[in-house]
């Protein structure tokens, strides 16, 4: 006895068939639960699928090969973007001829959004104080997103302005959530400058996003006063 079960976009029936490899004279019967699926990608009761809790009783007629089972598992749309998952139909058998009596159907559910795309957004910060890189998601993911950064010189020049990111600097998005950051240090100096600007490029590295890269702006502003001019004569 096998047990089928089809792929769908989250949100439809997952539907199961039931298959002899040969006809049987008698009816073979078997009762039915569901359960999660293996980590990382296992769909889970109530969030992704709807469970079966109570065991259902399930007959092949006599004579027959397959059997579609006269019921189908819903799945749950969220707004969270996941890979494939999977869930498990486990079988008991109860009577009937049969070599196996607990076979296992696993049922498949796709994505039904799109990747979220990721963003860099830098703050303002008076020199001296850091400036704050910001990563977001335009929507969740199940992983987590990590973002390998660096720095590039702008109007703002390195190590005058602002220290450079070490040579592998990484943003983390956690599971579930839609922002990470990281800081870049300005130096305060006694030179009254104009408004001053570096950028941050981020290349995701692991996670699903619609896009690799992105580029964020971060802004130094100077915070000595503009001179004053004066003369003198001898």
């Amino acid at each position: 006895l096998t047990l089928t079960g089809t792929t769908v976009v989250e949100g439809n029936p997952v539907e199961f068939t039931a298959t002899l490899s040969t006809a049987s004279s008698t009816p073979v019967t078997f009762t039915v639960l569901t359960t999660s699926g293996n980590p990382p990608n296992g769909a889970t009761s109530n969030a992704d699928f709807q469970p079966i809790l109570v065991p259902i009783l399930v007959t092949i007629p006599a004579n027959s090969l397959t059997y579609v089972l006269p019921f189908t598992i819903g799945t749950i749309i969220d707004p969270i973007f996941e890979q494939t998952e999977t869930f498990f139909l486990n079988a008991t058998v109860t009577s009937g001829n049969t070599d196996n009596i607990d076979p296992v159907g696993i049922g498949t559910i796709t994505e039904s959004l799109l990747p979220p795309t990721f963003t860099i957004t830098g703050n303002t910060a008076t020199e001296g104080n850091p400036i704050t890189f910001t990563a977001t998601l335009s929507g969740p993911s199940s992983t987590d997103t990590i973002i390998t950064v660096v720095t590039n010189t702008g109007t703002a020049t390195s190590p005058e302005d602002y220290n450079a990111t070490p040579t592998v600097t990484t943003i983390t998005i956690p599971a579930g959530s839609l922002t990470g950051i990281t800081q870049v240090n300005t130096l305060d100096d006694n030179i009254n400058e104009p408004q001053e600007q570096c950028t941050l490029t981020g290349t995701v590295t692991s996670g699903n996003t619609s896009n690799l890269d992105a580029t964020g702006t971060g802004t130094i502003d100077d915070d000595t006063t503009d001179p004053t001019v004066t003369i003198t004569g001898t």
